[in-house]
């Protein structure tokens, strides 16, 4: 079970030992976590999946994981308009593929609907934040990490 810990400079504010997941699939049972330890202090975030396969490890980087770069822009592609990347971030992710429609329904959901059809290059930065979380939260990941979430 995670535990709390204290918080000061250093000090481990969360950790979960002895994570165990596994997911029903058509050849039988896929082991996501066996016996993984996660600990996380102040700007910091460590997750031992060492002891899983390759596969796995992909796919629950690929299906589990969110995240949010420092600089929002690398979260981005020029080749889509912010609606279009939140689409290719959910064709990404594999679960919960969403089209326009979906896309732009979780675009106001954030408040940044009206930026739909601008490229990354005409955002601010904020709503580039904004956007990069968008796709890092589509498909409902277990965990979206950010890095600097409020620069």
């Amino acid at each position: 079970m995670p535990s709390v810990a204290d918080t000061s400079a250093g000090a481990v504010a969360v950790r979960a030992t002895g994570l165990r997941r596994r997911f029903a699939a058509p050849g039988g049972d896929v082991v996501a976590l066996d016996d993984v330890d996660v600990r996380a202090g102040a700007g910091t975030l460590t997750v031992d999946i060492t002891a899983i396969s390759r596969r796995a490890r992909r796919a629950w980087r690929r299906d589990r994981l969110g995240v949010v770069l420092a600089q929002p822009a690398d979260n981005l592609t020029d080749r889509h308009d912010a609606v279009g990347n939140v689409v290719w971030a959910s064709a990404l992710r594999r679960s919960g593929h969403i089209d326009r429609a979906g896309a732009l329904a979780f675009l106001d959901d954030l408040g940044i609907a009206d930026v739909a059809t601008a490229s990354r290059r005409a955002l601010s930065g904020g709503q580039q934040q904004r956007l990069a979380f968008a796709c890092a939260a589509v498909g409902a990941p277990t965990i979206v990490v950010a890095d600097e979430p409020t620069a």
